[in-house]
């Protein structure tokens, strides 16, 4: 109709009517409201556990942009849960891009950083290794973001581990000592233990250091034991 400016939102029953002469020079404003708005709606069903609606939601934002940079760590988020790393940190490494129109931020950010490094590090390359340290050192910055089913403490021991695989233990044995402290608190201490025995103890970056004093006196300072193999309490 004359007058009217529409535009489709990434669905056939979303669109954008915008009335009057001012059409035109409101309509970026709206329409990046809608990336806005799709993405977080996905998020939303990406933390419910849905990797399916996030796509949906993710994929309807790209329809109105396809550079923008939320939608896109939505994506990344949505395939390292099911498990396509590769896809994960190519739409990690688009959405994160400096110039990415309508970045993401807050709490989308840190858990977007935070998965973008844990996919990194499937790859044993030095290369990915120092990526892993800025990515989560980004995640960790944002913390102030997360709510209570956020796992920060797995972000942290990730971190450690990066610290590790890029030669910097001085950083990495205190990272992992805030890591499980924050996991005792998360967790309680019989969950600490269970957490370490399955992702702490077993990660291949830990192994040479078991008997190591600064990861002793690490696992000691959050849970009184000095050895991932002694059983609670005794």
């Amino acid at each position: 109709a004359a007058g009217y400016l529409v535009r489709p939102l990434g669905h056939a029953s979303r669109v954008l009517v915008i009335e009057g002469g001012a059409a035109k020079a409101i309509e970026a404003m709206q329409l990046d409201y809608a990336v806005r708005s799709l993405s977080k709606l996905g998020f939303e069903r990406l933390v419910a556990g849905s990797q399916v609606g996030a796509i949906a939601f993710a994929k309807g934002a790209q329809r109105i942009n396809k550079k923008a940079g939320a939608p896109l760590v939505l994506l990344g988020m949505a395939a390292a849960k099911l498990e396509k790393f590769e896809d994960a940190v190519e739409a990690f490494r688009a959405g994160f891009q400096p110039d990415a129109p309508i970045p993401a931020e807050g709490r989308v950010a840190m858990r977007g950083n935070a998965f973008f490094g844990y996919v990194l590090l499937k790859d044993k390359s030095k290369a990915a290794a120092k990526e892993a340290v800025k990515v989560l050192e980004r995640a960790v910055a944002l913390e102030k973001f997360a709510e209570e089913e956020d796992t920060t403490f797995a972000t942290r021991q990730n971190l450690a581990r990066a610290y590790v695989r890029t030669g910097q233990l001085d950083r990495a044995f205190p990272m992992l000592q805030k890591a499980l402290e924050l996991g005792k608190i998360k967790l309680g201490g019989a969950g600490l233990m269970n957490y370490i025995k399955a992702q702490v103890g077993t990660a291949e970056e830990w192994k040479p250091y078991l008997e190591d004093e600064r990861f002793k006196r690490a696992i000691e300072n959050a849970t009184g034991q000095t050895s991932v193999e002694e059983e609670e309490g005794l």
